[in-house]
């Protein structure tokens, strides 16, 4: 992107925004258009990569340019049917092919989410539903962009989760030839499938580690504060999450509720010291969070059947 704004300030655009690692935003007056055409040929037949331009309609007024970009933008998105190293005016697509990537955009989002969230029914009926679409293409190669823009929507998508598409395969960018390969849309659709499926599967899997691990950083936290008032709300702040959201996540990999297994751990605890201890009752009600000793010789007795006292004459 250096070379790129470098080589766009030698031809005088001094409007020049980064938006991304692979992305420029320039501003052209609008008797300058044609200019910018004349750029985009230029500066593409100097560099070493492919680049595409996207061209948004005319912003009559410094309000409008955030139209215009958005229209850029969507012009972009038709990289998939028009290929690389084009210019792609929004003023020439007509409303057919927008709603076609509007629909597929939606889609795409459709699937992603329910590959993150381990369905794999619904991953599999969603690709279906996304192949109707390149049902209607008419050549091998609109079908071969189709892919790889779908393939660089999961890169990037992948990207917001934190992730990386080909660390997570075992893939580079060479591999991705193998689209070429393909001679139907039913193999390309088989390939595409096995793929989802297989990085769902990793995300669950990574999932379920980072879940194990955070409800065990939990029972960590509480059981150093056994003797405290320890809540939810409090574990909750610690670990920078919604009470609501690890209510249900220690819910779920616990199978008890997070109030039920805080009194687990202090009745636990408190057996411990009552047989390993002389501590008097109250002593050891106050050792695992217990105030008022009725209170705590009450739910001694609806765990263990017993009274504490009872619990340690029997040992």
């Amino acid at each position: 992107m250096d070379l790129l704004a470098s080589a766009c300030a030698l031809r005088g655009v001094r409007q020049i925004c980064r938006l991304s690692n692979r992305r420029l935003a320039l501003i052209y007056e609008q008797a300058a258009v044609e200019r910018a055409r004349d750029d985009f040929r230029e500066i593409k037949d100097g560099l070493s990569f492919s680049l595409t331009a996207g061209i948004g309609g005319t912003a009559g007024t410094p309000d409008r340019l955030s139209d215009s970009y958005l229209q850029a933008l969507k012009a972009l998105d038709f990289k998939m049917f028009k290929g690389k190293g084009h210019i792609i005016e929004y003023e020439d697509l007509d409303g057919t092919q927008i709603e076609n990537t509007n629909s597929l955009n939606i889609q795409l989002d459709a699937l992603f989410t329910a590959m993150t969230n381990y369905d794999l029914v619904l991953v599999y009926d969603e690709l279906d539903v996304l192949f109707q679409l390149a049902g209607s293409m008419n050549s091998k190669v609109s079908v071969h962009h189709f892919a790889f823009y779908i393939v660089m929507r999961l890169y990037d998508y992948l990207r917001t989760l934190n992730e990386d598409l080909f660390q997570l395969l075992g893939l580079d960018l060479n591999s991705l030839g193998i689209v070429h390969e393909f001679e139907t849309i039913a193999e390309l659709k088989a390939w595409l499938r096995r793929r989802i499926f297989e990085l769902s599967e990793l995300l669950y899997r990574k999932g379920q580690q980072k879940n194990r691990k955070l409800i065990g950083e939990m029972i960590e936290y509480v059981q150093e504060r056994l003797q405290e008032n320890v809540t939810l709300r409090e574990v909750a702040e610690h670990f920078s999450f919604s009470p609501n959201y690890l209510g249900t996540l220690f819910k779920e990999e616990t199978g008890r509720n997070f109030s039920e297994f805080v009194i687990m751990l202090r009745m636990n605890k408190a057996c411990e010291l009552l047989s390993q201890t002389k501590l008097k009752i109250y002593e050891v009600a106050d050792r695992v969070g217990y105030r008022y000793l009725p209170y705590f010789s009450r739910q001694f007795r609806e765990t263990f059947g017993m009274t504490p006292l009872e619990y340690r004459r029997k040992l």
